[in-house]
C-alpha cells in the first residue's frame, strides 16, 4: 500500500537547472536571479512593483509596516485563515478584531467588517482562502473613504482572477506565499505586489533593513534583512516557467473529485468559480463525518488536511468571540489529497474510497 500525501507538489530537472545557473553564476544572497523573479512576476501579476519576501507570513509583516501599523491601532482579520495573517499585526501591537465567514463561503463576510470599523481601524486583510475571490468591491467601497489600508492576503491565490483582476492586485497592496505547498514554490517564500510607488519605496527599504545608501550605511527608517537568495529565487523562476501546466492541473485535480463525489449525502465539494478564473489551489470539502472519512483514508495511507482553526481560538491574539460561519468550517472542513504533482489515479482511489462510505 502506497502512501498518498495530501500535497503533492513537482520539484525536479527545471529547479536543479536555474540553481545551477545561479551556482555556476557565483550569485548565492539576493542579486540579479531575484530581480529577474521580481520582473517576471510583475509581468504575470501586471502591476508595476513586486517585492520578494523570506515567506507569505514576512510580506504580511512588511505589508503591515508599509501600512504604518502600530500599537493602538485596529486591524480587521477574518476568522477563518492562517494564523500569520494576524500574527504581522499583532507583531507590531495593533489589536487583532476578527470578522466572521459569509454563510455560504469561508470568505469573510463584508457586512461583518462594516460592523467592526472604528476610528481605530488602520487595516483590512481579506484572505482569498483556496483561491476564491472576497468581496473586494464592497470592502473598497468601506475602506476607501476612511483612508483605510486593504491589504489582500493571496498566499492561497497566486494566478486566481476575479471580475476586478487578479487577486491580490486589486487593494492597496497584495501578499503571495512562495511556500511548499502553494502553486508556486520555491521552498521558503513569498512576494508583495502594489501599484502604489510610495508603498514600494517603503517596503524596499523595509526590505533592506531602512538603509538607504550602503556605503555610508545611511538608516531612515524600521527594516529588517528580509531579503531573498538567488538560490531560492533560480527555483522560483523555473516554478513560474511552468505556472500555465501547474494550474491546468490542480484545475483537473479539482474537477475529477467535484465530478466524482457528486451527490454525495455526507461530502460537499467547496465550489470555485472556474469560469470566473478562480484557481482551486486544493480540493475542500466540507463532510457531514470528518472523522470518520478521515479515519476510513487515514487506515488505507492517505493523508487528509483539516485545514485552518478559528482564530478565535488562538489566545496570543485575544480576539474570541462568536463567528458561527467560520466555527462550522472550523468543525467540518478537509483538504484531499491534491497539489500541481497529484497523480489523478490518487485522486480516483480517495474518491472510490469516500464513496463506499455512503
Amino acid at each position: 500500500m502506497s502512501k498518498v500525501t495530501w500535497w503533492w507538489t513537482e520539484i525536479g530537472e527545471p529547479e536543479k537547472a536555474e540553481i545551477n545557473r545561479a551556482v555556476d553564476s557565483r550569485r548565492f544572497s539576493q542579486g540579479p536571479f531575484a530581480v529577474e523573479l521580481e520582473n517576471a512576476l510583475r509581468k504575470k501579476l501586471g502591476v508595476p512593483h513586486v517585492i520578494v519576501t523570506p515567506s507569505g507570513s514576512l510580506a504580511l509583516l512588511m505589508a503591515m509596516m508599509a501600512a504604518g501599523v502600530e500599537a493602538g491601532d485596529e486591524v480587521i482579520v477574518p476568522d477563518r485563515t492562517w494564523i500569520a495573517t494576524a500574527h504581522g499585526a499583532a507583531i507590531l501591537g495593533a489589536r487583532i478584531v476578527l470578522a466572521d465567514s459569509e454563510s455560504d463561503t469561508p470568505l469573510i463576510d463584508v457586512g461583518e467588517i462594516a460592523k467592526r470599523i472604528t476610528p481605530k481601524t488602520k487595516a483590512i486583510i481579506p484572505v482569498h482562502l483556496n483561491g476564491r475571490a472576497c468581496d473586494m468591491e464592497g470592502i473598497l467601497a468601506l475602506a476607501r473613504p476612511r483612508g483605510i489600508c486593504v491589504v489582500e492576503d493571496a498566499a492561497q491565490a497566486m494566478l486566481s482572477r476575479s471580475p476586478l483582476g487578479m487577486l491580490g492586485t486589486i487593494g492597496d497592496m497584495g501578499c503571495f506565499s512562495l511556500g511548499m505547498t502553494k502553486l508556486i514554490s520555491m521552498g521558503h517564500g513569498g512576494a508583495i505586489a502594489t501599484r502604489r510607488d510610495d508603498l514600494y519605496e517603503k517596503l524596499f527599504l523595509i526590505r533592506e533593513n531602512g538603509v538607504t545608501d550602503r556605503m555610508t550605511e545611511t538608516a531612515t527608517t524600521l527594516g529588517c534583512n528580509f531579503r531573498v537568495s538567488d538560490l531560492q529565487s533560480a527555483m522560483g523562476l523555473a516554478q513560474l516557467n511552468r505556472a500555465d501546466q501547474k494550474v491546468a492541473h490542480v484545475i483537473r485535480v479539482y474537477q475529477r473529485y467535484a465530478d466524482g463525489l457528486a451527490n454525495m449525502p455526507h461530502v460537499r465539494v467547496l465550489p470555485v468559480d472556474l469560469d470566473k478564473g478562480e484557481v482551486p489551489l486544493w480540493t475542500e470539502v466540507v463532510c457531514r463525518d470528518r472523522a470518520k472519512i478521515a479515519a476510513a483514508l487515514l487506515k488505507e495511507g492517505i493523508e487528509v488536511h483539516f485545514g485552518h482553526r478559528s482564530l478565535g481560538r488562538a489566545p496570543q491574539l485575544r480576539a474570541a468571540g462568536d463567528y458561527p460561519n467560520s466555527q462550522f468550517y472550523d468543525a467540518n472542513l478537509a483538504r484531499l489529497p491534491c497539489g500541481p504533482g497529484q497523480p489523478l489515479e490518487n485522486v480516483d482511489r480517495v474518491i472510490q474510497i469516500i464513496r463506499s462510505l455512503a
